[in-house]
């Protein structure tokens, strides 16, 4: 634990982590003067644990982190000499046994502590695996190029949108697109995703939407009907719908513009009117509540009155 004393006084305190306290600090004990301190400037050595056959006598200096918030106070100001023995192997304490992902079989892995220079840092962020942040980084890549064939492919099957000259007055918003390996259980990559979203945030109330407000349900109501399930010994189900926000009908008159690297040559000054919701507008919740909503009450479901 960190000490913000003077200069030439102790710097940090080696102490027992017994859990958190509910403003969010750590709660510490100190062996040595036992008693329980607050802090939020700790760093945990997760694979370590005390020897409590130690004594705690003599005191040491050890450089940490300083940079966090010091507002919660703390009842310490020394560390204690037994970083040694809490950093030993020997207390014959179980170990959990890591397994390296799958993901990361070709890749050799380093822990935080061998990595002591700035520029390696760099360099294994640099070598690091992540989704592109844009179109142009993705286009270069045949997976995530037909991921986004794939998506357009469903827009246009499900009727989203339809290729149209921009009104008078109107104006159309922009679109990005999104980027993400989705993954088994295992660590292995089970498909690229690519998803067309609205940049919502450019669009104006009253012109591109109107109520935005979807009902969504309390978890505590959730576990009630859980409960009743059990208690009755009823079957419980659940489903998901893929990409639900694409079924919700929109009332607005929403435009966009074409998706970058997919313009339609012939029609490069036209918009999409969208038909149906589409990821990012602010609109796009409220839509797809209205419309699951309708059909559920349609088949007899009825719905309950205190829950939205």
């Amino acid at each position: 634990m960190h000490v913000p004393d003077q200069k030439l006084e102790d710097k940090s305190k080696v102490m027992v982590f017994i859990g958190y306290h509910p403003t969010g600090a750590y709660k510490l004990f100190d062996p040595s003067e036992e008693k329980v301190a607050l802090s939020c400037d700790v760093v945990i050595l997760e694979y370590q644990c005390w020897d409590w056959n130690h004594k705690c006598t003599k005191t040491m200096k050890t450089k940490i982190v300083e940079n966090v918030d010091n507002s919660i106070p703390m009842e310490s100001t020394t560390m204690s000499e037994d970083e040694r023995h809490v950093q030993s192997d020997e207390s014959g304490r179980p170990r959990r046994q890591w397994v390296q992902p799958q993901r990361f079989g070709e890749c050799e892995i380093y822990s935080d502590a061998q990595i002591d220079d700035e520029g390696d840092l760099v360099h294994m962020a640099l070598l690091a695996e992540a989704e592109p942040i844009d179109e142009i980084k993705a286009l270069k890549e045949p997976v995530w190029r037909n991921a986004m064939r794939e998506e357009i492919k469903s827009i246009e099957k499900n009727g989203i949108w339809q290729l149209v000259d921009l009104p008078p007055k109107k104006k159309s918003i922009s679109v990005k697109w999104v980027f993400k390996r989705k993954l088994r259980p295992d660590g292995s990559v089970s498909r690229y995703k690519a998803r067309l979203v609205v940049k919502g945030f450019l669009q104006k109330q009253g012109l591109d939407f109107n109520g935005v407000f979807a009902p969504v349900a309390r978890m505590d109501n959730i576990r009630l009907v859980i409960v009743v399930a059990c208690a009755r010994r009823w079957s419980l189900c659940k489903l998901d719908v893929k990409s639900a926000f694409l079924h919700g009908p929109l009332e607005e008159e929403v435009y966009i513009q074409q998706p970058p690297e997919f313009v339609n040559k012939d029609k490069e000054h036209c918009v999409y009117r969208l038909r149906k919701a589409l990821y990012g507008l602010k609109q796009a919740p409220r839509a797809w509540n209205k419309h699951i909503d309708a059909f559920l009450m349609k088949i007899g479901f009825t719905k309950c009155v205190v829950e939205h």
